[in-house]
């Protein structure tokens, strides 16, 4: 697995600069859920989330930055439950067979709910 990208922030801790990034990009996902992603704004995810568009800015420097915390947060959380799904499994085609449900769920629920 890659290494993610490291999103610049301002803001120099550590923590709280991730605990930002994972309400921005549900945040994020919301927004572009109810208006798409390329009809929304930063100012509207900043809304979204409760941070000024000034703030936003201390933990992103663009939408493109903003695109990627929600491919990153999908991602992450799909090979985390592919992961559990498959744990103490041998067998690579008992292992593929349960690995699929896992990612049609997460895909699901995150284009369903995002609160």
């Amino acid at each position: 697995m890659t290494r993610p990208r490291k999103i610049a922030a301002q803001v120099k801790d550590a923590e709280l600069v991730s605990e930002r990034h994972a309400h921005i990009a549900k945040a994020a996902v919301r927004v572009s859920r109810e208006r798409g992603f390329h009809n929304a704004t930063i100012r509207d995810v900043a809304i979204e989330a409760g941070l000024s568009q000034g703030s936003l800015y201390n933990y992103v420097r663009s939408k493109d930055d903003i695109l990627y915390l929600v491919h990153q947060d999908l991602t992450s959380g799909y090979a985390r439950d592919v992961e559990a799904a498959i744990a103490g499994l041998t067998e690579p085609r008992a292992r593929l067979r349960t690995a699929l449900p896992p990612s049609s769920v997460r895909c699901a629920n995150a284009m369903a709910t995002s609160h």
